[in-house]
């Protein structure tokens, strides 16, 4: 795996307050999207245990997937309450599993 994406879960887990450069929110972004896609792909062959996994994906990162997005939101000039747009999109997400 990626060294950002294991930097974000293991060192910058709910740090809402640090900088996040491009390269760090992006492929956290893809590496994220990646094991989601491999979640859903086991779907084909397991439906329960997909489900069981995607649900635990979304468990574990939805905070450091929220404050990445807040760090770069703020980073970017904008103000850091954009971050809660986020929030109605993962419980669309948790409830759809």
């Amino acid at each position: 795996m990626d060294e950002y994406f294991l930097d974000v879960l293991k060192n910058q887990y709910a740090d809402f307050r640090s900088r996040a450069t491009r390269k760090q929110y992006w492929l956290f972004i893809l590496w994220y999207c990646l094991i989601l896609g491999a979640t859903q792909t086991v779907f084909i062959f397991l439906p329960i245990v997909s489900q069981f996994l995607t649900f635990v994906l979304l468990l574990i990162t939805t905070t450091p997937f929220t404050a990445i997005f807040v760090r770069r939101v703020r980073d970017a000039g904008h103000n850091p309450y954009w971050g809660l747009l986020i929030i109605p999109n993962i419980l669309w997400c948790i409830l759809n599993i």
